[in-house]
C-alpha cells in the first residue's frame, strides 16, 4: 500500500459507502484498521464493504478535487455517521486555573485555545518538553503541588498564584504571579518565534563543541518536536486569512469555494463561524484535513 496522496474509498457493490481524501493513503487506511474495533460506524463499512479502492495523485488539491466528484456522483451512504478527526484535540492554557495547561477535545470553556492536533501524544510530549525547559505547571492532577515542585521541576505555580485567582480584573493589575505565568505561558505556547528552539539548537551545538556526540544527539527528538510545533502554529495563525485563485481552486479564508473539474466550474459552500477571541489560533475540527492541505499547497 502506498504513502502517496490520494483517496480511499468503501464500495458495497455499485454503491458508496465512505470516501476520504488523505495525504497519506497507508496511514489513513492503517488508522481505519485501528478504529475498526472501537468505532461502530467503522465497524460496519468494514462489514458491508466487499472492495475497498485506493487512488493516487501528484498533490492534495487534486485527492481533495476527486474526492468531492466522488461524492457528486454517489451518494456516500455513511459518510456522515464517520469522523476521523474526532480524536484531534485542542491544546488549552489559562494562567488563572489549574491545571492552567491542558489537552481539550472542544473550545467550550475561557480557556484561550490552540489547535486542532492530530495527535494527542504529540501535544503530551510538548508540554512536557517546554514545562521542563522553562518549569512551567504540567499538573497531572486536580490539585498541587505535586513531586515535580518537591523535585524542582516545576515553580510552584499552583502555590503562587492560589490567593490571586477569582479576583476583580482591577485587582489583577496587581497579582504579579498570575501576570507572569500568562506571560510565560503566551510566550511559550502562543508565539512561534520564542527562543525554545535556539535555547534547544544552541544545548546541542555546545555538546558537540566538546565533541559530546550522544548528548547532542539525544536532543534531536527535541528540536524535531518544537519545529514541528513552530511550523504548525505559523499554519493556525495563517489559515484564517488565506485566500488565493488558481487555475483549479478558488480559497476563501482557509475554506476551497470552487473548483473546476470536468470542464466546469463546481461551487463549494462557505461556512461562516463566529469565532471568539480565544479562539484566535482554533479552527473546527472537521476543517483540518482540508485546511491542512490547501495550506500546504501555498507554501
Amino acid at each position: 500500500m502506498t504513502e502517496d496522496t490520494g483517496v480511499i474509498a468503501f464500495w458495497e457493490g455499485q454503491n458508496l459507502l465512505y470516501a476520504t481524501d488523505t495525504i497519506n493513503i497507508r496511514f489513513t487506511a492503517a488508522k481505519l484498521q485501528a478504529l475498526k474495533d472501537e468505532d461502530a460506524g467503522i465497524s460496519e463499512i468494514f462489514y458491508k464493504a466487499d472492495t475497498v479502492s485506493f487512488q493516487t495523485y501528484s498533490n492534495g488539491i487534486d485527492a481533495i478535487i476527486a474526492k468531492k466528484l466522488l461524492l457528486e456522483k454517489h451518494k456516500a451512504e455513511m459518510g456522515q455517521s464517520i469522523s476521523l478527526w474526532k480524536e484531534y484535540a485542542y491544546l488549552a492554557i489559562n494562567p488563572a486555573e489549574h491545571p492552567f495547561i491542558k489537552i481539550s477535545e472542544y473550545t467550550e470553556e475561557d480557556w484561550f485555545y490552540i489547535g486542532p492536533f492530530r495527535s494527542r501524544f504529540f501535544l503530551i510530549d510538548l508540554v512536557e518538553l517546554i514545562s521542563r525547559l522553562l518549569k512551567l505547571p504540567h499538573c497531572e492532577g486536580k490539585t498541587g503541588p505535586c513531586e515535580k515542585y518537591d523535585d524542582g521541576r516545576c515553580r510552584g505555580w499552583c502555590t503562587l498564584i492560589k490567593s490571586e485567582a477569582g479576583k476583580s480584573e482591577e485587582e489583577n493589575n496587581e497579582q504579579p504571579y498570575l501576570q507572569k505565568l500568562d506571560a510565560l505561558l503566551k510566550e511559550a505556547f502562543v508565539h512561534p518565534d520564542n527562543s525554545l528552539l535556539e535555547m534547544v539548537q544552541n544545548e546541542k551545538q555546545k555538546y558537540e563543541d566538546k565533541l559530546e556526540f550522544i548528548k547532542a544527539e539525544l536532543l534531536k527528538p527535541e528540536l524535531e518536536l518544537l519545529k514541528r510545533y513552530k511550523e504548525w502554529l505559523i499554519f493556525l495563525y495563517k489559515i484564517k486569512s488565506l485566500n488565493y485563485v488558481t487555475d483549479k481552486v478558488s480559497v476563501k479564508n482557509g475554506q476551497l469555494v470552487m473548483f473546476k473539474a470536468e470542464g466546469k466550474e463546481h461551487a463549494n459552500p462557505y461556512i461562516e463561524i463566529p469565532y471568539r477571541a480565544n479562539e484566535t489560533l482554533a479552527i473546527n475540527k472537521n476543517m483540518l484535513d482540508e485546511a491542512r492541505i490547501l495550506y500546504q499547497e501555498r507554501v
